[in-house]
């Protein structure tokens, strides 16, 4: 009877810890969730641009008259909108830098 005993006892102390192992990966999910930065729907003007992707304002001028992000961009006359969650992923992407997607669409 002490055999089984034992074993109880061993399976409510990994019980306990299992339990233990669970909050605290729930925890660090819920930490790591609240430091992802938050990224806006919409950022307006080439200073919005510039704050999203981190540069000067001149530079960020440069990347939209590139082409790069015409997909992401929204003009009329000197009013500017940023999809800017699109705007991140055409500048990730390492095709669209050189124009390469670009010209893939038109031979489509």
């Amino acid at each position: 009877m002490t055999r089984d005993y034992e074993i109880l006892q061993s399976q409510k102390r990994v019980e306990a810890r299992l339990e233990a192992l669970i909050e605290l990966v729930q925890t660090l999910q819920k930490t790591i969730e609240d430091s992802k930065p938050k990224v806006p729907k919409y950022v307006y003007g080439i200073k919005g641009l510039a704050q999203l992707l981190g540069c000067s304002m001149s530079t960020a001028e440069r990347i939209k008259r590139s082409g790069v992000l015409d997909g992401a961009i929204i003009q009329r006359n000197r009013s500017v909108i940023v999809d800017a969650q699109r705007a991140l992923a055409l500048f990730d992407d390492p095709d669209a830098r050189y124009g390469y997607s670009r010209i893939r669409q038109r031979k489509k």
